[in-house]
């Protein structure tokens, strides 16, 4: 049976999945988090052979390759503001409110 919050949430995620501009920022979130990546790899692959030996125990091999995606969180916090001001833009603010009695469930 499903509860209030799955069913807030089902709502949420077919709006999402119905905006254009989701799609564009989340294509935009990994194609700039891989390229931030490759290009600290790249540096970190060019610098190796100058490294001390104390910079290269220091060296972290997950977190230089994954470096990049930290900035595509913006991206992601960009989706949020678009999910939300579009149902400003639309009015469809009305129709979720007046749908969800309780309005904690709106705002989660």
């Amino acid at each position: 049976m499903p509860t209030a919050l799955t069913g807030a949430m089902a709502c949420e995620v077919i709006k999402l999945r119905s905006l254009r501009s989701t799609w564009i920022t989340a294509l935009i979130a990994v194609a700039f988090g891989l390229a931030l990546s490759i290009m600290d790899v790249a540096h970190t692959a060019n610098a190796w052979p100058h490294m001390t030996t104390a910079d290269r125990a220091q060296f972290d091999p997950v977190g230089d390759s994954l470096s990049g995606f930290a900035f595509a969180v913006l991206a992601f916090g960009v989706l949020g503001v678009l999910g939300i001001s579009s149902e400003y833009t639309t009015g469809l603010i009305r129709s979720t409110l007046t749908a969800t009695p309780r309005r904690a469930l709106s705002y989660t």
